[in-house]
């Protein structure tokens, strides 16, 4: 049987439908549990409509976040696997059929596919057939995994990389012997680092190279949009948290990682900084370089970095002018940028 853990708040527009790609799919063996984060709307009333046996609604008494209603649903779940699936998105029919026989047949602890982006309110409409991580279905133990992660977690030479966990099946016992949960104090970034650590003990990784997963985009959004979205102390914790989760697992520091944490920084800065109004910029600057700089793993990586892992001649010379402070030279290097490519 395979667990399906649906995190919910508020999602009474769209969760009927995301149910119903699931539970009218191939893969009959299931369970759903609907981890409801006090939502305040019909999202729960919609879910027992259904009538499906399959399905478990967990109720939170007070919203505390989608790390906390995912942990509620892995403390209540029996499958031999774990789906995550969020509640504005859907699935193919033959989501859970592709994913579980890969599982079963070659063993794996961990299994993904692909996904497509569609549009928010027609599935039919894909906007974008996000690049497959393997052109090919595959499988990797030993050697070949640990070479495999966490690299491709982080970075994956502008394919897809594995840092979500929708869109594939984790093998439950391991979560449990080794006390994996999501950690409820990020606010983004809250999958990488469960697939991180997760990934440490894994010992078999199997990819199906169809695109099985549905990712609904709502209003055009933008990747820019995430940096918007969250604050400094948000993306620092993030960044901490991922280093903390390298050192002790012993991995040295992988260009993929640096690759990441320079990008991620550059894009931060990019919407915090550069986009805002002078007087604003001018003060988010101030608070970048005092919380930043300031966070001892965060500065220690930066030491650790090297520009030659660096992947593209733009991103090394961003690199260089982040970890110099060169932050008007960057401004000024990104408006050049931007008008070129007007």
């Amino acid at each position: 049987m395979i667990s399906v853990i649906i995190p919910c708040y508020n999602a009474e527009k769209t969760i009927e439908r995301t149910l119903r790609s699931l539970l009218e799919g191939q893969y009959q063996d299931l369970e759903v549990l609907i981890s409801d984060d006090a939502s305040s709307d019909g999202t729960r009333q919609i879910c027992a409509a259904l009538q499906d046996p399959r399905i478990r609604i967990l109720a939170s008494p007070e919203n505390g976040g989608v790390s906390h209603a995912r942990n509620l649903a892995l403390k209540e779940a029996r499958g031999e696997y774990v789906s995550f699936l969020d509640a504005d998105d859907s699935v193919t029919p033959d989501y859970l059929e592709s994913l579980a026989a890969s599982a079963y047949e070659n063993q794996a602890d961990w299994v993904l596919g692909g996904f497509s982006v569609v549009d928010g309110n027609d599935p039919t409409c894909v906007i974008l057939e996000s690049p497959l991580l393997f052109d090919e279905d595959c499988v990797f133990r030993g050697e070949a995994l640990r070479a495999l992660f966490p690299a491709k977690i982080f970075y994956n030479g502008g394919r897809t990389t594995a840092a979500c966990v929708w869109g594939g099946l984790l093998k439950r016992s391991l979560i449990e012997e080794n006390a994996l949960r999501f950690d409820e104090s990020l606010r983004y970034g809250e999958d990488m680092l469960f697939n991180l650590r997760f990934s440490a003990f894994c010992r078999s990784f199997a990819y199906v190279s169809k695109r099985l997963y549905r990712y609904h985009q709502y209003g055009g959004g933008s990747t820019d949009a995430l940096f918007k979205r969250y604050t400094l102390a948000s993306f620092i914790r993030l960044s901490e948290a991922i280093e903390l989760s390298r050192q002790e697992s012993g991995i040295p520091l992988l260009p993929e990682e640096s690759n990441y944490i320079c990008s991620q920084t550059f894009g931060f800065l990019n919407q915090n900084a550069f986009l805002a109004p002078p007087e604003a910029r001018r003060a988010f600057l101030r608070e970048f370089d005092a919380a930043y700089w300031a966070s001892r793993p965060l500065a220690g990586l930066w030491q650790q970095m090297k520009r030659s892992d660096i992947a593209g001649a733009v991103q090394k010379f961003r690199f260089t002018l982040i970890k110099n402070r060169r932050y008007r030279a960057l401004q000024l290097f990104q408006r050049l940028i931007r008008l070129v490519k007007k």
